[in-house]
């Protein structure tokens, strides 16, 4: 997906030194990317990375690189949750779980990683974990798919990436989450 500007050689940046030290800490973290993580693991900020591109059909690495470190920055913090369904694991737990089936759902229907799948089948396995029709079963014992879908990866990614990219959604994440696709803005 192209990125169309209306201003194509204006850099707000250029201006960074006119603003205060917050703003300058705020835009400086959105424009550069974050490698070190604080709850994640790296192959599991890759595999997180993976998926929200697939949701948010989109591929630039500034807007993965913000959505995963917000992520990150939210499953290190020690804040707790507001609410959460009855025996779903804790918002930690659950994206460890979850990520850990996403991959499992990965070898068991195509015997290869998440991350080395076409976007077809990155997104047929998606599907299947959102509807909780999952082939490795053993993976999925200490969580439902259902619930990791719903709770936690693809509620989060929409909403971060409302706030950061232009408000466009893909068909996969669509299928996803169709109770709040009212939300975004479609072309």
């Amino acid at each position: 997906m192209a990125k169309h500007r209306r201003y194509p050689s204006y850099d707000v940046w250029e201006q960074h030194q006119n603003w205060d030290v917050h703003t300058r800490q705020v835009v400086g973290a959105r424009k550069m990317p974050q490698v070190a993580h604080r709850y994640l693991q790296q192959a599991e900020a890759l595999l997180l990375q993976a998926i929200v591109s697939v949701l948010v059909d989109d591929h630039r690495l500034e807007v993965l690189t913000f959505v995963v470190a917000h992520l990150d920055d939210s499953l290190a913090s020690a804040i707790g949750e507001a609410q959460r369904k009855v025996g779903v694991p804790p918002k930690k737990e659950l994206y460890r779980l979850g990520l850990a089936g996403v991959e499992a759902e990965s070898h068991a229907g195509y015997g290869t990683e998440f991350g080395a799948l076409s976007a077809a089948e990155q997104q047929e396995v998606l599907r299947q974990i959102s509807t909780g029709n999952v082939k490795d079963t053993e993976a999925w014992s200490q969580v439902a798919p259902v619930d990791f879908s719903k709770s936690c990866c693809m509620t989060q990614c929409r909403r971060i990436t409302r706030i950061r990219s232009s408000g466009q959604i893909s068909a996969t994440a669509g299928l996803l989450i169709p109770a709040v696709m009212c939300v975004w803005k479609k072309d």
